[in-house]
């Protein structure tokens, strides 16, 4: 206690003793803290959010939709999180009501279930088949919807009964297919989006099947497209996944390794083996980092060290590789490449994260960087007051100045001074002589100055204090 009350009563007797600005500006930074101080104290807790829908992604279309829905019903504490939307847990009845009968995932509904149960009896056969057919393209283009890249997809099916005796029925297929942003159709994806829609519809060939990539109007499957695939390029296709997972699993121990497979086909003069000639090519990026691990490990220091530390490590990775050779029927792996590097992991996502977290922090702690630099500005204030010289000694050093330079003007040089003295003053040699101190100030002050101009010459003194005090009244 008495280590505070010495702290806190010169702390006031210097508020005290402060001009009016340095007191006001003590009394805002004061009211400051205690204000934000009560708004942390005071602050609400976190909201917790939730997803509208669970694992759902939604479109643009239905983004707008849903945040539409919400805005006319004045909901507006919603956020959008990977083509996700979350909402408050404890508001989300509020918002679930906002949507009521008016929006509805497309995975959570189906247009085959709405035709049915809105069906008349009134209806012909032919329009409860066309009706039939258009849900399902509907419900088929959701299901695209749901692989990874596609934004919004659209199917439309066609069928043409052949003339003739057997009377058979041909049918064809569109897919018009909308990559997401920064993806695009790949030849992959297509194969995959054939597949899907000929087994969504019985008796459709897959190839009768045809994608369109709307962004870049590239074709899958069409009779003159430079995208469409043979058995062969499939079968290389699916074996390029098996082999690629094979890998994988053997560098598994290896965090952040990059593997890129390749079969293809060699095109060779006709001959008399069925087999076909291919070539296989394995790209492995092993990060520097892990290198880098096995080195410490090792306690490899030296440059050569780590140099061989690392060519051991891209040796044992190309015998690995080279053990797991796929075999593709009715092929013959003519040429086997191994490509075996050392990559630098340092992306960019470190320093977007980094700039994530500087500005969380930030975001977090505004308050206390608002008041520390208030603290710092109204201690420098007190600093620089302190150090300013006052206006009362301003004002004495200017009053003083006409007398220093009065007397300066007045005095006669010493040595008459003396000559005088002795001369007309012969009393005031009896008092004894001043005994100079070893040790002087450089300058002597005023009041030494009138003290030896006294005693050496009291009449010029009095003149001098005559001729100051009648020009200081006037």
């Amino acid at each position: 206690m008495n280590l505070i009350q010495q702290l806190i009563i010169p702390a006031f007797q210097r508020f005290r003793e402060a001009s009016f600005r340095v007191r006001a500006t003590a009394a805002i930074c004061l009211l400051l803290i205690i204000v934000s101080f009560s708004a942390m104290a005071l602050r609400s807790p976190s909201i917790e959010m939730v997803p509208l829908h669970e694992n759902h992604e939604f479109t643009n279309t239905e983004i707008t939709q849903v945040t539409q829905h919400f805005v006319a019903a004045g909901l507006n504490h919603w956020e959008l999180k990977s083509k996700q939307i979350f909402i408050p847990k404890q508001q989300r009845i509020e918002y679930l009501t906002a949507l009521d009968g008016k929006f509805e995932p497309h995975t959570l509904n189906s247009d085959v279930d709405s035709v049915l149960n809105n069906g008349s009896i009134l209806d012909t056969q032919s329009l409860r088949e066309m009706r039939l057919r258009n849900a399902r393209e509907k419900d088929l283009a959701r299901i695209i919807m749901q692989i990874p890249g596609v934004e919004e997809a659209q199917i439309n099916i066609d069928d043409h009964q052949q003339r003739g005796l057997s009377g058979k029925t041909e049918m064809t297929a569109l897919a018009a297919i909308k990559a997401s942003q920064n993806n695009e159709v790949t030849l992959e994806m297509s194969e995959a989006i054939r597949e899907v829609t000929a087994a969504r519809f019985a008796g459709l060939d897959r190839n009768h099947v045809v994608v369109v990539d709307l962004n870049t109007g590239h074709t899958f499957g069409a009779t003159n497209s430079n995208y469409s695939t043979s058995s062969l390029d499939m079968a290389l296709r699916n074996y390029e996944r098996w082999w690629r997972g094979r890998i994988s699993n053997l560098l598994i121990d290896i965090p952040n390794v990059r593997i890129e497979v390749g079969l293809y086909p060699v095109a060779k003069p006709e001959s008399d083996t069925a087999s076909q000639a291919v070539k296989a090519s394995v790209s492995v990026g092993i990060p520097d980092s892990y290198i880098q691990q096995v080195a410490n490990n090792r306690r490899a220091t030296s440059i050569q060290q780590q140099q061989a530390t690392a060519n051991e490590v891209k040796q044992n990775v190309i015998e690995l590789v080279q053990g797991v050779i796929p075999v593709v029927p009715h092929t013959t792996i003519e040429e086997f490449d191994v490509h075996v590097a050392r990559i630098l992991d340092l992306t960019a996502d470190q320093t977007n994260n980094s700039a994530t977290h500087w500005t969380a922090q930030l975001q977090s702690l505004w308050r206390e960087i608002i008041m520390s630099t208030l603290v710092l500005s109204f201690i420098a204030t007190l600093v620089w007051k302190n150090n300013k010289p006052s206006a009362t000694e301003s004002r004495d050093k200017q009053a003083l100045q006409p007398l220093r330079e009065t007397q300066t003007d007045s005095l006669p040089p010493l040595h008459d001074i003396q000559d005088e003295v002795q001369f007309s003053h012969g009393p005031h040699l009896e008092k004894p002589p001043v005994i100079p101190e070893t040790e002087t100030l450089l300058e002597p002050t005023l009041k030494d100055e009138l003290n030896a101009l006294v005693d050496q010459a009291p009449a010029d003194a009095a003149d001098i204090l005559k001729k100051w005090i009648s020009s200081t009244s006037q």
